[in-house]
């Protein structure tokens, strides 16, 4: 499996329960991708589709949650799968017998499709960035890279309460942004911080014409960000922030991904992403892109139809579903 370059990356995704119908995609996208491996990890006792870069563990919930607690040192009970995001951040400890052969490990869900990841992050690897994030304004969940050390194995254990968190079933968005009352409350304290995000808004005329709830998306982050080195780290933006500050953390922030709850909050009702002999393209731009993320797509109902379809001529994304075979070259034979 094991591909020669100068970087050797393994990313790791869990699932728990049933294969959703998109996985092909995934898988389809990240075989073309032949710097990365990937490591998927389910409960699930086969895998419906498999990439020559790709190994998976086979492995119930309980001795999942087992193999946690035995890593973590402490109880974690995986009955909400959705708790699976707030470990994200501790995936590299959990499985750090898998990273023996790599320079660097990172998480992702499996509602993407990537393109030629290579082209965007050898560089990151060539400067030595330790954090890599494809959102500008927090650490991106979906997808994320790490460069493999003792100090970001165990990143996760420097936000606040890390234990009672992880322990809790309760999903407390750890890998992102914790919204609990008490973190809310410290971040939109900093007055100083909503005066700057005023000022940003007036002096934005393309942020102004987004509309509210691209004003409003933007203002949390712009908060946070601002607000990271004034309170305790509740989160691991926060932790990544400050470390960056306080440790000389080298990290990488920016919009490398792409995703249809983005248009959405924009009102960007035409668009097209098309994946093609491992190349991502983002038609409305025409641009190539590293990857994107279908998260409300996903349940579109014409998605179920890709579990009995050859992917290797290329397929589309749009605002409608999946398109591919004579639809796909119909829509897409001039690019």
């Amino acid at each position: 499996m094991t591909h020669l370059n100068r970087y050797k990356t393994l990313i790791i995704s869990i699932w728990i329960g049933n294969w959703p119908q998109y996985f092909t995609l995934f898988v389809r996208s990240i075989s073309y991708n032949v710097d990365f491996n990937w490591l998927v990890v389910s409960d699930q006792q086969k895998c419906p589709y498999m990439a020559d870069n790709m190994l998976f563990k086979s492995i119930t919930s309980e001795d999942l949650s087992k193999l946690i607690t035995e890593k973590l040192g402490f109880t974690v009970n995986i009955s909400n799968p959705l708790k699976l995001c707030d470990l994200k951040p501790a995936f590299g400890h959990i499985f750090s017998d898998h990273l023996e052969n790599y320079d660097y490990w990172g998480y992702c869900d499996l509602d993407l499709v990537t393109g030629n990841l290579k082209k965007y992050v050898h560089p990151l690897y060539e400067a030595g960035v330790d954090v890599i994030s494809f959102y500008k304004s927090f650490l991106s969940g979906p997808l994320c890279l790490f460069k493999k050390s003792t100090h970001t194995l165990e990143l996760y254990k420097k936000v606040q309460g890390y234990r009672a968190i992880l322990m809790d079933p309760a999903y407390m968005a750890m890998d992102e942004n914790n919204k609990s009352e008490e973190a809310e409350i410290a971040r939109f304290s900093n007055l100083k911080a909503r005066v700057q995000y005023l000022k940003y808004i007036f002096s934005n005329r393309n942020l102004r014409r987004s509309g509210f709830q691209e004003i409003r998306y933007r203002y949390q982050w712009f908060i946070k960000r601002k607000s990271a080195d004034l309170h305790p780290p509740y989160d691991m933006t926060d932790v990544v922030f400050q470390e960056k500050t306080k440790d000389g953390l080298s990290t990488y922030f920016n919009d490398l991904m792409y995703s249809d709850r983005a248009y959405q909050r924009i009102n960007h009702k035409y668009w097209t992403i098309k994946w093609e002999n491992g190349k991502l393209y983002e038609l409305r731009d025409n641009r190539e892109i590293p990857v994107f993320h279908f998260v409300e797509l996903k349940s579109k109902l014409n998605m179920t139809r890709i579990v009995d379809i050859d992917l290797k001529a290329g397929f589309s994304l749009d605002k409608e579903g999946l398109h591919f075979g004579d639809k796909y070259h119909q829509d897409h034979s001039d690019i």
